[in-house]
């Protein structure tokens, strides 16, 4: 099989793809017999350095991909929501905050137009009362996993339907919630804020304590 993949991207979500990617081929994959090969894009480089891929998978990848390298190659993004619902950033935030009971992770084609291409497909899963950000971007990483791991030998054949995207939607922005604000300890916005690496600053009875989340 003659495919030259580049994976772009960083996180969780980017070396479950890898680990994917790797155990699909095997030792082929370093080894190849003709033109097989998989390139690594870290965040922030530009993926129009590298050599020509015949797909394109973006994990957590923050450049923007033009459009002469959209329709050159087959360009798929794993994104931790259910499509058009949370396009954009801290999604996990503004689901806890928006009380949603259900939720999902989509691999998309990419377009001009962030996060809005064709949804190859999708795993919806419950939002738990007691989520908060953290639990549900856990799960949220696991169901991706397994949707990719799923999907990616159709990715290779292109043996797969493509389902066009509903142009409603809202598009989050990382620069629109103040992160630094105190919250009270029984308020939904601690349960937003709350995600594993992260410290939460609340307020218990006129005093400030931070709270680191797990």
């Amino acid at each position: 099989m003659n495919k030259r993949i580049i994976l772009a991207g960083g996180g969780r979500v980017y070396e479950n793809c890898k680990r994917t990617i790797e155990t699909y081929f095997g030792e082929d994959l370093y080894n190849p017999p003709i033109n097989l090969f998989l390139k690594e894009i870290k965040r922030g480089e530009n993926i129009e350095s590298c050599e020509k891929g015949d797909i394109i998978i973006s994990a957590g990848y923050d450049v923007k991909v033009n459009q002469t390298i959209l329709e050159k190659a087959l360009c798929v993004n794993v994104h931790l929501s259910k499509l058009p619902d949370y396009r954009g950033s801290n999604i996990f935030y503004w689901g806890i905050r928006n009380d949603e009971r259900v939720w999902g992770v989509t691999l998309h084609k990419m377009s001009e137009r962030i996060d809005m291409g064709d949804i190859i497909c999708q795993r919806v899963f419950e939002v738990f009362e007691n989520d908060t950000a953290g639990t549900l971007y856990e799960r949220a990483v696991e169901h991706a996993r397994n949707m990719f791991a799923e999907e990616f030998p159709n990715l290779l054949t292109g043996n797969f339907k493509l389902k066009k995207q509903k142009e409603k939607g809202v598009f989050y922005y990382k620069d629109r919630i103040d992160f630094n604000s105190p919250v009270l300890i029984k308020d939904k916005e601690l349960r937003a804020r709350l995600i594993k690496g992260k410290s939460v600053r609340i307020m218990v009875g006129g005093s400030f304590y931070e709270l680191n989340g797990k």
